[in-house]
């Protein structure tokens, strides 16, 4: 969130530059940091003021500490969305978006062989390298309103 905060400075460095915000439905976010926190997730590790989170900090609270920061980092990049050359992509359609649309956008040219590699390669978990297995189904529901920033995403990226 902090380096997301940094993209109007970014923006203004590389004005032509495509910015990607990669992002996936709440409830796989939190239950997938319940199994392995980062350290965004874990109340305290990082200054709620860098990320533009005030007020009561429920610390004790994982769930809640990562509710409040996904909100933000939600609400942050529908408002950077405004921005030229900013893409909203959502998890769910990796890893075929790579190949169908990125390289393409990219110009990046793959032969078959090298196509194949990343095919196969996607089919790897990308922290520890085993097969990749599906998230199971969240423990917990996102709360209503995490929801819903969530689906204005979802608004935005479908209109473009």
């Amino acid at each position: 969130m902090a380096r997301l905060r940094q993209l109007p400075l970014l923006r203004a460095a590389f004005p032509h530059t495509p910015f990607y915000f990669l992002y996936r439905q709440p409830a796989q976010i939190l239950a997938s940091h319940l199994r392995q926190p980062g350290p965004q997730m874990v109340p305290g590790l990082l200054d709620p003021a860098r990320l533009g989170i005030d007020g009561e900090i429920p610390y004790a609270d994982h769930h809640a500490w990562g509710e409040m920061f996904l909100m933000r980092l939600f609400i942050f990049a529908q408002e950077f969305s405004q921005n030229e050359n900013f893409y909203l992509l959502n998890y769910q359609d990796l890893p075929v978006l790579i190949w169908n649309r990125l390289l393409l956008e990219w110009q990046i040219d793959v032969s078959e062989e090298q196509l194949q590699q990343i095919q196969q390669r996607s089919q790897f978990h990308a922290k520890n390298m085993a097969g990749f297995v599906a998230d199971p189904p969240a423990l917990r529901e996102a709360s209503p309103s995490l929801l819903a920033q969530y689906e204005i995403l979802e608004n935005i990226r479908a209109k473009t």
